[in-house]
């Protein structure tokens, strides 16, 4: 899977309203933010993280959780976030706070409160049926073993998802490519977007569905990448012609992580992005730069602490070992937590490694609370010996002031111009507080106000019930992504 970076980078420098470090959910949700109030921004990012490794669901808290530092959120903030993420996303199952319970390809219930609605037609609270007694069927596809149909039956049946023996399973050739073997899942969905191949396939699964009698169709999630909306609607129309028109849920499994939807949530941000006038580059700063006459910052985890209140001007960036400038008037880093390399352990501690900031982290237990803790507890304090337990480590990160701006120990911001969004800001764990994706949106929605309110540009964003955005992208499966 591929996805082209713009034009790739200049031969010495660049310049934009807005700078952005890292391209995920967070880092799109602030360039596109700043994007539709007539900013220029540019998003930097060295590859795809957490985003691009998604299920497919989105975790999206009714409100945020106390992040560290001063910054807050309302639940207007949040389904505000929501609703400007569906628009740039082409439409969204659910809404912020639902616990809506999807099964993945693996067998595991996943809650997850955002998703399409080809992942949520497969919600579990529909899977009773008229008196519980639903019948369904799992289709796996010959010469794709990465899903095991059988296995995926046999776990419904395990969990009381149906009744014993009402739970199928069965294979079927992908149009194009029968008769082979080891098919990865990007070749499968590239395979059902040619012409035809989609009904094709429906067709096969209905004629299947309608010998079983299945009242559910669950497919592995690989029904297209760059036209997943289309290929499903396609596979759903030819699988109820086939059953004579009876009414058949048939859905797509979610994904454990890495997943293809996750890549399609991310090459959908990406077309919106670009579309709204983004450029994306790849790139990892090595250098960042400030205006203050007399400070100055190196890089790449060795920055010195700096004064609070400096001005940021300027990123040195290498490219694929082409070095050149970014220059901006406001920057905002998303970079990621420890997945995405926003967050690094160097020997017993964390570090920030693009400019040097204070990592936040909890404080032993036994020590009084403070609003901001100090960021010099050691790595092997915060993670305890049981796998599954809530480790200090993750709820680690930076801290931020009421602009989002990362602080100091003394609680002072450190650039005036430089805001945080995403998974950096601690105070949160993202692996067990189901707050990630929404985390992730409305700050990042937030940082691309704050900065085109800084920079004198506030055109009020569309994102009212059915409104969408002048940066959304269009529906999901209408064009496709730069390849």
């Amino acid at each position: 899977m591929t996805n082209r970076e713009g034009a790739g980078p200049p031969d010495r420098r660049a310049g934009a309203d807005v700078a952005v470090v890292g391209g995920g959910l967070a880092g799109l949700a602030a360039a596109l933010t700043a994007a539709a109030q007539g900013l220029q921004v540019i998003v930097l990012r060295r590859g795809f993280g957490a985003t691009a490794m998604s299920s497919g669901g989105l975790d999206f808290p009714a409100e945020l959780p106390d992040l560290y530092g001063r910054a807050s959120f309302t639940a207007e903030d949040v389904g505000e976030a929501a609703r400007l993420l569906a628009g740039w996303l082409g439409g969204l199952a659910g809404s912020p706070g639902e616990a809506m319970s999807l099964l993945d390809s693996a067998g595991h219930v996943r809650r997850t409160a955002l998703t399409f609605e080809r992942h949520a037609a497969g919600r579990l609270d529909g899977w009773a049926g008229a008196g519980g007694a639903a019948r369904a069927l799992f289709i796996g596809m010959e010469g794709f073993g990465t899903f095991r149909p059988e296995w995926a039956a046999r776990v419904a049946a395990w969990r009381s998802l149906v009744r014993p023996g009402e739970a199928a399973a069965a294979r079927v050739p992908v149009p194009g490519l029968e008769g082979e073997a080891g098919l990865a899942a990007a070749r499968v969905a590239r395979a059902l977007e040619e012409e035809g191949a989609a009904e094709r396939f429906g067709t096969a699964v209905g004629r299947i569905a309608a010998r079983e009698k299945a009242d559910l169709v669950a497919l592995p999630p690989v029904l297209g990448l760059e036209r997943a909306d289309k290929v499903y609607r396609a596979v759903v129309g030819a699988v109820r012609d086939a059953c004579g028109g009876r009414e058949v849920v048939v859905f797509e499994l979610l994904s454990p992580p890495p997943s293809l939807p996750g890549w399609r949530l991310q090459r959908l941000l990406d077309e919106a992005a670009r579309r709204a006038g983004v450029r994306i580059v790849s790139g990892r700063v090595t250098r960042p730069a400030e205006v203050d006459g007399s400070r100055s910052a190196t890089g790449s985890g060795g920055a010195a602490a700096v004064g609070a209140g400096a001005l940021l001007s300027s990123l040195e960036v290498d490219s694929h070992g082409r070095v050149w400038t970014l220059e901006a008037r406001d920057f905002v880093l998303a970079s990621g937590r420890f997945a995405a390399g926003g967050l690094e352990a160097r020997g017993r501690t964390l570090c920030e490694p693009v400019f040097g900031l204070t990592v936040h982290a909890p404080p032993p237990p036994g020590w009084p609370p403070r609003p901001v803790p100090a960021g010099s507890r050691s790595v092997p304090e915060m993670v305890w010996d049981r796998f599954r337990a809530r480790h200090p480590v993750f709820d680690a990160g930076l801290a931020v002031d009421e602009e989002l701006r990362p602080v100091d120990e003394e609680g002072r911001p450190v650039f005036i111009n430089l805001r945080a969004a995403g998974s950096v800001i601690g105070g949160y764990n993202h692996l067990t507080d189901g707050a990630g994706s929404g985390v992730a949106a409305t700050t990042g929605v937030r940082a691309g106000r704050l900065a085109a309110e800084r920079l004198g540009a506030r055109k009020p964003l569309a994102g009212g019930p059915g409104a969408r955005d002048p940066a959304a992208a269009p529906p999901a499966g209408e064009g496709r992504a730069e390849s």
